[in-house]
């Protein structure tokens, strides 16, 4: 079991990666400006363009996103870049069309889908990772409806701890 919680209150910005115990295992960090490797207003260096950088024992990693398709609502695909430069994670942002809600389909490191519950609905946060196989190997979820801070519970043992914080961080700012 993984916890991912805000640092603080009113920084929506930081998060926090704790073990089932509770101890600090690192830190998710969003810049005041995310950029995509595509974009077309570029802040940063192309280089630079990250989305949040998170920090672990086991080094430095940067997720990125990048525009797949434009229009009325952008598919986008996000991943996670091992300290090295290696593609860890890759979720894509897809819409099937306008007003519809998107798709969240893994690519990598295996084929699947990750379904999120709706901010349209008045439900807790909720979100499950199932591979093509049909096993569900992620559950995200919230413990409750009201919290003066986010914080989610990442239940499952599917991929490494860098991986498992990316998931949730990325079904939080998609939700």
């Amino acid at each position: 079991m993984l916890f991912l919680s805000q640092a603080k209150i009113w920084n929506n910005c930081q998060f926090d990666i704790k073990d089932a115990a509770g101890g600090l295992l690192g830190a998710i960090h969003a810049p005041d400006w995310a950029q995509a490797t595509n974009s077309r207003l570029t802040v940063v260096a192309r280089d630079n363009a990250v989305a949040a950088r998170m920090q672990l024992p086991s080094g430095n990693f940067a997720i990125r996103l990048e525009y797949l398709r434009r229009g009325w609502n952008n598919d986008v695909a996000w991943w996670l870049e091992s300290p090295e430069g290696d593609v860890l994670s890759r979720i894509e942002k897809i819409y099937s069309g306008a007003g519809a809600l998107p798709w969240h389909f893994l690519r990598a490191p295996d084929q699947g889908e990750l379904t999120i519950s709706s901010a349209r609905k008045l439900t807790p946060f909720d979100a499950r990772l199932r591979l093509s196989d049909g096993r569900r190997v992620l559950r995200i979820k919230s413990p409750g409806w009201l919290r003066l801070k986010l914080e989610l519970t990442v239940e499952g043992d599917f991929g490494s701890v860098p991986q498992r914080a990316f998931l949730a961080y990325y079904a939080l700012h998609h939700r």
